[in-house]
């Protein structure tokens, strides 16, 4: 029966459920190029099934304690690799200190797909168009990378090769969380997209926003605006380079942003680009929210760690 199967169809071997991070990370250093980390599955699962999937021994990490909190350190909300979608829009520390991440959990697929899904793993399986990755770097998220050395933050926008393509190797390392600097007064984030048009599956343009006004409304101390589609790693334009470093005003910035954002090839789009004005709107959205955000902050101060 075997010689029926294709060459290249991998059986599963073994599937170990870790206690802690150490001890995934023991597995695997113990089968190296033969183990793979697994959190929900949503990526993994399905090429398993194919017979597609190179490891053949999996590590399950959505049990470990360590890496299913969410928790405040200093000016960071921190949450761990295992939290998923479903959990991001009941935990109160979420709610009450950083809400856009609720938002983009209720834009995630199905309900069956935010209690499996992670905001972790939308940086490992590093698509251009993911609602979580594209506002992790909107709002400077950095993720901590484990592995038998130790582990290290860096930044959820480096950890983008190509689209699909992570610089995290999940057969020796572990995303085990995300850290997030708090908005505070004065600040907003803000995330918008292109609807998915009849039977597809995720949108084709996500547009995230966070910003910092000055002491007074008609400038900007901070911006960042990051944009991604299916087949592209994703972008990010700050104010530095859209207002030569110096504070600008919320209307002069809001069309800079827009003309840097817009595909400049127009008559040769990239494969599932969405339609100009569509992404504009999107866009466009996603600022205005974020500033308006922003503005209503001063009148009401978002929650204090406690």
């Amino acid at each position: 029966m075997s010689e029926l199967l294709p060459d290249h169809r991998r059986v599963l071997r073994d599937y170990y459920m870790a206690s802690s991070v150490e001890e995934a990370i023991a597995y695997l250093a113990a089968h190296p190029g033969d183990a793979q980390i697994i959190g929900g599955g949503t990526k993994l699962m399905p090429l398993l099934q194919r017979g597609q999937a190179v490891a053949t021994r999996l590590v399950d990490v959505s049990r470990i304690t360590s890496m299913k909190r969410v928790r405040i350190e200093g000016e960071f909300l921190v949450i761990g690799g295992a939290v998923t979608y479903a959990q991001l829009l009941i935990k109160e520390l979420v709610a009450g200190h950083m809400p856009i991440l609720a938002e983009v959990a209720q834009m995630v697929g199905t309900t069956q797909l935010r209690q499996q899904a992670s905001l972790a793993g939308s940086i490992v399986h590093a698509r251009g168009n993911s609602e979580g990755a594209i506002t992790l770097i909107a709002l400077g998220a950095e993720a901590e990378i484990a592995n038998l050395t130790g582990a290290q933050w860096m930044p959820v926008r480096a950890l983008f090769v190509r689209p699909g393509v992570s610089r995290v190797n999940s057969t020796a390392e572990i995303v085990t969380a995300v850290r997030i600097p708090l908005l505070g007064v004065g600040q907003g984030a803000a995330v918008a997209r292109v609807e998915p048009g009849p039977g597809e599956g995720y949108s084709p343009l996500i547009a995230a926003v966070a910003l910092g006004l000055g002491p007074d409304d008609d400038a900007l101390d901070w911006f960042t605006l990051s944009v991604g589609t299916p087949s592209s790693v994703p972008r990010q334009w700050q104010l530095s380079e859209l207002a030569n470093g110096r504070p600008a005003a919320p209307p002069d910035l809001r069309q800079a942003a827009l003309a840097a954002a817009l595909p400049a090839r127009a008559a040769s789009p990239e494969e599932g680009a969405p339609d100009p004005q569509q992404a504009s709107a999107a866009i466009l959205a996603a600022y205005d929210q974020a500033l308006a955000r922003a503005r209503a902050s001063r009148a009401a101060p978002p929650a204090t760690a406690p």
